[in-house]
């Protein structure tokens, strides 16, 4: 019994066909590869002390560019986002308050539907700014915050405020750069 083969008995004797044949098919995969990965990532730079210690200025992520509309961020997911749609001002932050919830910031501390919020990192809020009453989120509406929560402009300040579903870039999961802090991004 005969068994099946995937692969063709390579009956060309010219070895400079083989050679172009393997360098095409190589070429084939890394151009899909690339298209893959500039269409569904994007690479960004950290800049500033706003995610700090998660993030440091100089550090570079890869960001899902996967639209909200289709995976909806959660969370603590860290985002990419531009204010207003101004993509000029690409921001990194955290998101705490999810749509549809209230969120305000009482005594140092962040309520999120009365719930208290312990993933602040940096400890108590100096500045509860907007969040000092509560603040309902919209059905497309996120709130953000630094990791260096004394030390961030995010959604408690009004030229950042709450983040529109539509200005979200994408989510982001992993840090390539610097080398020795190569690692996932929670």
């Amino acid at each position: 019994m005969a068994g099946i083969s995937f692969y063709r008995e390579n009956t060309d004797k010219h070895p400079i066909r083989t050679i172009v044949k393997w360098g095409v098919d190589i070429l084939v995969v890394i151009a899909a590869a690339v298209i893959l990965v500039s269409q569904i990532f994007n690479t960004v730079r950290v800049t500033g002390r706003s995610m700090e210690p998660t993030l440091t200025g100089g550090d570079k992520v890869l960001m899902s560019r996967i639209k909200p509309s289709l995976i909806a961020p959660d969370r603590n997911d860290i985002i990419v986002f531009s204010p207003d749609g101004d993509e000029t001002r690409r921001m990194i932050r955290r998101i705490v308050g999810l749509p549809g919830e209230t969120v305000v910031i009482r005594d140092g501390a962040i309520l999120v539907d009365g719930t208290p919020y312990t993933d602040t990192g940096s400890g108590a809020i100096a500045i509860a700014g907007l969040a000092e009453n509560e603040i309902e989120l919209g059905s497309d509406e996120y709130f953000v915050l630094g990791d260096n929560v004394n030390s961030s402009e995010d959604s408690r300040f009004a030229h950042i405020g709450n983040i529109q579903e539509e200005d979200i870039e994408g989510v982001v999961w992993f840090r390539y750069a610097p080398l020795d802090r190569l690692s996932p991004v929670k």
